[in-house]
């Protein structure tokens, strides 16, 4: 079961306290939304109106006065980074090579996140798709969680005995040292909400120039319920950006992140 939230609420809980633990470097994403709505969900002119489509970065950048760093959508501002952790141009393609494209950071909040391929073959493939699983009793609350099944390889065997959970998933992407490091991790839910285009016209609710082979579903993050049940996870959807929590035991596609260096 899928059950949904806000953004704002989402936010309201869990942003502040989670901003400071993860290492958060800069600030946070705008939305991306530039549209303004009446309460029967009408188009308004955003002068009007209290709405987030009225302030921040994403007008900033629609009338030409936000500086970034790299380039993006909106307010977003992302630089695409090598396999060997080097910076890149807007340019720059996908692939294996040390100077290829397979790493993306987020100049905004200073998170890296890792990007998604198109080969079926490939670990990083955006089709793949795992069970929530931590051995680790400090994140999954009480429940590991799901290991998986070998006979339902939803990962192409690219994880050990075919077992596609996200913590060998994880464990996968830190051995293969991924741009140069080797602490990615799950994100906490408001890390992966500030990729969330919420002005986005069509799926996935995201920047494809930048986050590439993208699935338009759920995608899992570190957090746990805290309240019963604790076999609940909250994850973000890109396709129709809401937030929401499911089973551990549903399968889901995931992208790492690791904080700023």
């Amino acid at each position: 079961m899928i059950r949904h939230f806000s953004r704002t609420d989402l936010l309201l809980m869990l942003c502040s306290s989670l901003w400071a633990t993860q290492g958060w470097s800069s600030g946070l994403n705008d939305s991306g939304q530039l549209q303004c709505y009446d309460a029967k969900g009408k188009v308004i002119d955003c002068t009007q109106s209290p709405d987030d489509g009225r302030y921040g970065r994403d007008v900033a950048a629609s009338t030409g006065r936000l500086d970034k760093v790299g380039q993006g959508k909106s307010g977003f501002d992302f630089t695409k980074i090598a396999n060997n952790g080097t910076e890149l141009p807007f340019s720059a393609k996908l692939g294996n090579e040390p100077g290829d494209w397979a790493c993306t950071r987020d100049n905004v909040t200073g998170l890296f996140w890792e990007v998604k391929t198109a080969a079926q073959n490939d670990l990083r493939h955006g089709g793949h798709r795992y069970h929530w699983y931590s051995s680790d009793p400090a994140i999954n609350g009480g429940d590991s969680g799901t290991r998986g099944d070998p006979v339902f390889d939803t990962c192409k065997a690219t994880l050990p005995d075919s077992l596609c959970n996200t913590q060998a998933y994880v464990a996968a992407i830190n051995a293969s040292n991924l741009c140069g490091l080797s602490d990615w991790r799950l994100p906490v839910l408001p890390e992966l909400q500030s990729l969330v285009d919420y002005g986005a016209k069509q799926a996935p609710t995201i920047d494809v120039d930048f986050f590439p082979n993208t699935a338009a579903n759920w995608y899992w993050v570190q957090n746990v319920k805290t309240s019963s049940p604790t076999s609940e996870v909250w994850n973000v959807h890109f396709g129709k950006a809401l937030s929401g929590v499911g089973n551990k035991d549903m399968q889901y596609p995931i992208r790492l992140v690791r904080k700023a260096k």
